[in-house]
């Protein structure tokens, strides 16, 4: 949908898309300020994308975070059903400690 722009010499343009307005731009400020707003906008656009790919990072790192934490909760509930026991088996203790650390070494 076309805007109309009322310029400071009278007249009246209407661009349709952001193309159009970069010719409008060039045509009354010349070619360097076209080049300018080019730039800016492309900057623009990449910080967008670059915001995008960060916040899409920042979610599968949370995933991934959620994980770990699920695996350490359960080898905590296994710890803990062990140390219930009558009779403790320290080699299992010790092989469900072994695999905390690694699972969270890993993740470090």
């Amino acid at each position: 949908m076309a805007k109309t722009l009322y310029l400071k010499d009278g007249t009246i343009e209407m661009p349709y898309d952001m193309f159009d307005f970069i010719n409008l731009v060039e045509e009354y400020m010349g070619e360097d300020a076209r080049r300018y707003l080019e730039d800016f906008i492309n900057e623009q656009t990449d910080y967008e994308l670059e915001a995008d790919y960060s916040d899409l990072t920042y979610e599968k790192t949370g995933d991934e975070s959620h994980d770990i934490l699920v695996d350490v909760a359960d080898g905590v509930e296994q710890l803990d059903h062990y140390l219930e026991a009558r009779k403790i088996d320290r080699k299992k203790l010790k092989q469900i400690t072994w695999e905390l650390t690694c699972l969270v070494k890993s993740k470090l």
